[in-house]
Formats: structure tokens, C-alpha cells, sequence
């Protein structure tokens, strides 16, 4: 199974993508910051901002589920989720 994550390199992200990888399954982790997650054999890293719609759609192309792990605020107190999804209505 290909699966799309979309906050891999938080806590949560992070254990969705080690689950996923222990059950043979593909990972696409999409992150703002690429450098905040190692390289692993079966991840494909997108770097990339929650605006970029285009991106997006090309990067679900061919996955078969979708998991979002964003968290509402990143540490430095900056919204997230809010933004992400008022960006797709």
C-alpha cells in the first residue's frame, strides 16, 4: 500500500510512518522541513508548503490513503492546521 503522510516528522507522524514501514507498506511523508526527517528505505520525502495545491495533487496521484498528522500549532506557537485546511475551501 502507498500512503501519503502529511506531518511525518511529528511524534505522531513519525510512529504513522514507523507502523506503516513495519507493515511493508510505501511511504510518501509530505513535511515543511525535509531536513527534520532521516532518509529510510521505503519513505520518499516531499518538502513542501501546505499552500501548494498543485503539489499536493500531484504528490496524492497513485496513493492509497491519506493520513494527517498535523499537529494545531508547531512549538513556536504558529498555526498550522487552521491555515492548511483554509486553504482547500
Amino acid at each position: 500500500m502507498k500512503i501519503l503522510v502529511f506531518g511525518a516528522t511529528g511524534k505522531t507522524g513519525r510512529e504513522i510512518t514507523r507502523q506503516a514501514l513495519s507493515n511493508g507498506d510505501e511511504v510518501i511523508a509530505y513535511v515543511r522541513h525535509p531536513e527534520n526527517l532521516s532518509e529510510q528505505t521505503g519513505v520518499t520525502i516531499v518538502g513542501e508548503q501546505l499552500n501548494d495545491l498543485d503539489r499536493i495533487k500531484q504528490t496524492m496521484t497513485g496513493v492509497d490513503a491519506v493520513l494527517v498528522a498535523l499537529g494545531a500549532v508547531n512549538n513556536s506557537g504558529i498555526e498550522i492546521m487552521a491555515p492548511a485546511v483554509a486553504t482547500h475551501y
